[in-house]
């Protein structure tokens, strides 16, 4: 199997007695890994491809000056505590779609997701297997996808782990 290296974007929760909390923007380079233990959205809305979760955590997650137990999470990429607009996280925003589920046995599209440890932490992963964007006029000629991952963290850290795409760019015909 190849792997493809992929841009980590790391957002960090820092505490400091003066200013609170902030998030810290680091980026790297590292392989992408599909997580291989995982719960299906796709399988659990019946192949419904839009999807509205709210993900429990066996952690609290630190969000600024309020702690949670859950993240609730939606197709176009936005993740939300509470309802409350204000603490929306919109990382990467945009919409999104699986493939229609044909075959409920190899998916090869689909959202997943799985509560695992690495590296001594707790986290919520989060996974856009080879979905589709919304707006995209090359879905069909060109076979248009994105892949991606949300990490959780118990310690209030976000991971975006960026993986192989293939996004063609509007009016031309070069593909990424």
């Amino acid at each position: 199997m190849e792997r493809k290296l992929f841009l980590i974007i790391l957002l960090t929760l820092k505490l400091t007695q003066s200013f609170g909390q902030y998030y810290q923007v680091e980026s790297f380079q590292d392989e992408y890994k599909e997580i291989e233990q995982y719960n299906s959205l796709l399988i659990e809305n019946d192949g419904f491809r839009s999807w509205d979760k709210r993900f429990d955590l066996n952690f609290t997650f630190p969000f600024f000056d309020i702690y949670y137990d859950y993240i609730n999470c939606f197709d176009v990429g936005i993740c939300y505590f509470d309802d409350e607009i204000d603490y929306s996280m919109r990382l990467l925003e945009f919409g999104y779609e699986p493939d229609i589920l044909k075959d409920s046995v190899n998916i090869l599209s689909d959202v997943r997701y799985t509560l695992t440890n690495w590296l001594n932490k707790k986290v919520l992963i989060i996974q856009f297997t080879k979905n589709r964007l919304f707006s995209d006029p090359t879905i069909e000629s060109h076979d248009s996808h994105v892949n991606f991952q949300y990490w959780f963290f118990e310690n209030g850290t976000i991971e975006i782990h960026v993986g192989p795409s293939n996004i063609c760019l509007l009016y031309t015909s070069r593909c990424v």
